[in-house]
Formats: structure tokens, sequence, C-alpha cells
């Protein structure tokens, strides 16, 4: 059984089933409190990938999930907002990945560039905007300000934002299906923003996506992003779990992330520039974030790279 970190490959064969235990939570969330986030309930889903075999994913307790991706606008509001409330503007760590890209251009996209500290960075910021326990500090406890080299520590107990562990992240993306992807085996420009390739279970016919690559020869800092809420969401009614940008998870099984040369740190969900293989539900993709530099094996990965927030659900 995986339960946010632990595989078991002798899960029984039986068809999915989602058992959902959390409608008490369901009901005193107000979704009017935070319209940005969407609760996920907790429950076990089985079945059978066609590509990855026996899936037994367990989320035992409900937490809420940010319905889209950060857009630009979103993320530099929480920077812009956190330092006129208090004066404390947590800035970029240069030169330790990239920073966000065209922030401020197209304030409906999500925000792209960003580096797992960066990512860890922001929902610190998020949550102190908000007055909420700090989820992300170093080995002394203190809270985590991007220093060179240093170890990010998770309080999972805490309140605020982090990001979603990978098991989370799946949970959260196949919403109850075992298929390929979340809505089916078969993947289609109808379904998400990505790039198009031989898989016999892509329909697309190859190529960027032809409307959000604008025809355009894509290279180094050009994209091809949509604007979020562009494909339908899943049955949680999460948006773009899977192509556009990839999305940064915390390993599973570890409170702490190390950042040494070969460090892994995981991206999953695929961007617009991912083959098939990379958009399905079952696929974790391993970056290694301190080469993920402009010349380096990695540096394309880490420029279609975002994000989306997790934290608790209120009443447990």
């Amino acid at each position: 059984m995986k339960v946010f970190g632990f595989k078991e490959k002798n899960c029984n064969k039986k068809i999915f089933c989602l058992l959902v235990c959390c409608c008490s939570v369901a009901l005193a969330f107000d979704t009017k409190k935070d319209d940005r986030m969407l609760l996920i309930p907790a429950g076990v889903l089985r079945g059978i990938d066609p590509d990855f075999g026996e899936v037994c994913l367990t989320n035992s307790r409900a937490f809420l999930m940010d319905k889209t991706v950060v857009t630009e606008a979103f993320f530099a509001e929480v920077y812009d907002r956190l330092d006129a409330r208090t004066g404390d503007y947590i800035h970029f760590r240069q030169g330790e990945g990239l920073t966000p890209l065209h922030v401020f251009e197209t304030r409906d996209h999500p925000v792209s560039g960003v580096s797992f500290r960066n990512a860890v960075l922001w929902c610190n910021a998020r949550s102190k905007l908000e007055g909420l326990t700090l989820c992300y500090l170093n080995a002394k406890k203190e809270e985590y300000r991007g220093g060179h080299g240093e170890t990010i520590w998770c309080d999972f107990s805490a309140t605020g934002y982090r990001l979603p562990t990978s098991s989370e992240w799946e949970y959260a993306a196949r919403a109850g299906e075992c298929t390929r992807f979340p809505w089916g085996d078969t993947i289609c420009f109808t379904n998400a923003n990505y790039t198009g390739g031989k898989a016999n279970y892509d329909l697309s016919g190859g190529g960027l996506h032809p409307v959000y690559s604008k025809g355009v020869n894509v290279e180094f800092f050009e994209q091809a992003i949509s604007p979020v809420m562009s494909f339908p969401p899943n049955r949680f009614g999460l948006y773009d779990m899977i192509g556009n940008v990839a999305e940064w998870c915390w390993p599973d099984n570890k409170t702490e992330v190390e950042f040494k040369r070969y460090s892994r740190f995981i991206l999953r969900g695929g961007s617009w520039r991912s083959w098939t293989q990379s958009l399905r539900a079952g696929t974790e993709d391993e970056v290694y974030e301190e080469d993920c530099m402009i010349g380096r094996r990695f540096y394309w990965e880490l420029l279609a790279s975002g994000f989306r927030c997790v934290r608790k659900a209120p009443v447990e």
C-alpha cells in the first residue's frame, strides 16, 4: 500500500474504489473563506494502471489543495502584500536555480521557471501573510530563508502552506481513477497543453499545442504556456494537473531535504514541452535541482516548472 510515501506491490487486484470518509470535514469547511483551494477527501484508491500496474493509494486525512497552480498574479501579490504589511520581503535566491520568469507579463498564466527553493520560500511567505504556522524550517527548526546549502525541514503538523508530497499529488491528480490519465487512457490536445509524441495512446498527431504554441519555434525563454483553467478539471475540481507546467512535490517519507549536488527533487504532471510519458498520472520525474542551470541537463525541466500548495483542512 502507498500511504503518502509507502509503496507496496501486493495490493489486491480489484477495480478501484475511493472510500470517502470526511463528510464532516466537507460540511465544516467554508468554501467562501478561500475559493482558491478545494478539499481533497480522505479515502483509499485501488485499481490497475495500464502502464504501472497495481495502484494502491491511501489518504488518511483530508487536506486542502490549490485548484490551480500558482499564477503569476498571485505569486507577485503575496510578496507585495507581505512586504507592505511587515516589511519582511523574502527575496529569491539568485544563483541557486532560476528565479521565476515572465512575472507581470501574463498574470493569468502559471508562474514558471520556479526552483524548488523558491517554491518553498513562497509557501512560507503565503503562510506568514495569513498568520499560519510555517511548514518550512531550517535544521535549527527556525524559519527557512533559503541559505546556500541549507537543509529544509518540513513540519507536517503546521497549519501553513507547503508543497504536496509526491503521493498526495498522485492521489489528488487521479481523483478516484486508475487510468493512464485522470480522464482515461488516451490523450489529445483537448485534454492538456503538452508536446505530442508517437505513443499509441497519444491522439494529438504530434508537435506543440496548436493554440498555445502560436506557431513559434520555441527556444530559450520562449514558452507555450496556457492560462490556468484552459482545460477541464478532474473529478476533484483540480485544473491542469497534467501538462502546462510540471509541479514540484516534496519527496515521500521525508521530513528533511538536503541540498547537495545529487539531492533528488520531484516534478510531476509534465509540462507544455513534455512528451506523453511524463504526463501520465503514475510518472514521477526526478531532477537534481543543483544542476538546473542554463546549459545543464535538466535546465529545460526547471524552465517549465511551477507549483501548487496544500495545507491541513481546518477541521479534522
